[in-house]
């Protein structure tokens, strides 16, 4: 055995030296194509960890033989081309043999924080407000740092891709519980959808909140949605969740505000990541899926009408 430990599905796989003196190896690690996952090794040889790249994987819009569903084919810059200058490694991969990706992943890869968090982004210095954010950002559906309608800085997630769909996730310090706060303003109240989601290390939710399109905040509970209030286009919402895992419990603020508390729909051992995603949860493919897709995705090269979501703030204690 070569390689205890690394289980591959006859792909590529892609290694390289990182800029701080770390290694890294990046591949699907899974008898599939899914997920992109990095391991991190101090001498080369021995990986001590297995991280996310990303799960997701996009409509696959045209059927084909030997299409494989999922990011694939990664390549990073090889030694001797160049050390980026900010430091990170680069990748780019194809996804499901369709389109080329290209994900940053910071260096030193890191995957828990500590402490507080306490960001407002109108605040923060130029071109640092993500650094600490895992964002999935489609050429329709982008992720990105702009002016809110209130002329402030603010995370703005887009959403014009009926396929797709734009994600921003916070890692938070692990607790059992905690209290989350943050902002958003929805530029429209009759189409697209947000998700705010309460999750454990490997992706459970525990409680969802959604944005949706008709004009109704709402919490996921059990198999039913149940209403939080009405909401207006243009207009900022801040909103508390006060997170219990024992009680499987929570507590819904908005504008300072008590909107009832709700059951957290799956039990989790702990909190350590907040989603916010403008599109449902996406479980497909899957292990039972047909190995290869026999048709074409009609309207595939067509867009939804764009929805846009700000968000301003995020604070957890």
């Amino acid at each position: 055995m070569r390689a205890p430990g690394f289980v591959n599905s006859n792909a590529k796989i892609w290694g390289q030296k990182l800029s701080n003196g770390q290694y890294a190896t990046v591949y699907n690690p899974s008898e599939f194509r899914w997920p992109l996952g990095i391991s991190v090794s101090d001498n080369g040889l021995d990986y001590k960890n297995l991280l996310l790249v990303t799960g997701e994987i996009s409509t696959m819009r045209y059927g084909g033989n030997y299409k494989s569903y999922g990011p694939q084919y990664v390549r990073g810059i090889i030694e001797g081309n160049g050390t980026p200058p900010d430091g990170n490694m680069w990748l780019t991969y194809s996804m499901n043999k369709e389109d080329i990706w290209v994900s940053k992943v910071p260096v030193p890869v890191a995957s828990e924080v500590y402490g507080t968090i306490n960001e407002t982004f109108d605040r923060m210095p130029e071109g640092k407000e993500l650094e600490l954010w895992n964002i999935y950002s489609p050429l329709w559906a982008r992720v990105g740092i702009e002016k809110a309608p209130d002329g402030s800085k603010a995370l703005a997630l887009h959403d014009k891709d009926p396929f797709d769909f734009a994600k921003a996730e916070r890692v938070i310090p692990e607790a059992t519980k905690t209290t989350i706060t943050f902002t958003v303003i929805p530029a429209q109240n009759n189409k697209g959808l947000l998700h705010i989601e309460f999750q454990d290390e490997k992706g459970t939710p525990a409680a969802r909140l959604i944005f949706d399109s008709d004009s109704t905040l709402k919490a996921k509970v059990g198999y039913r949605n149940s209403g939080v209030q009405t909401y207006e286009a243009g207009k900022s919402y801040e909103i508390r969740v006060e997170l219990d895992r024992y009680k499987r419990m929570y507590d819904i603020y908005v504008n300072g505000q008590k909107k009832g508390t709700r059951l957290q729909f799956a039990p989790v051992a702990s909190f350590r990541r907040v989603v916010f995603r403008t599109g449902e949860v996406r479980r497909f493919p899957n292990a039972d899926t047909p190995t290869d897709q026999d048709f074409d995705v009609p309207n595939a090269g067509e867009q939804a009408p764009e929805a846009v979501y700000y968000i301003k703030n995020f604070i957890v204690k």
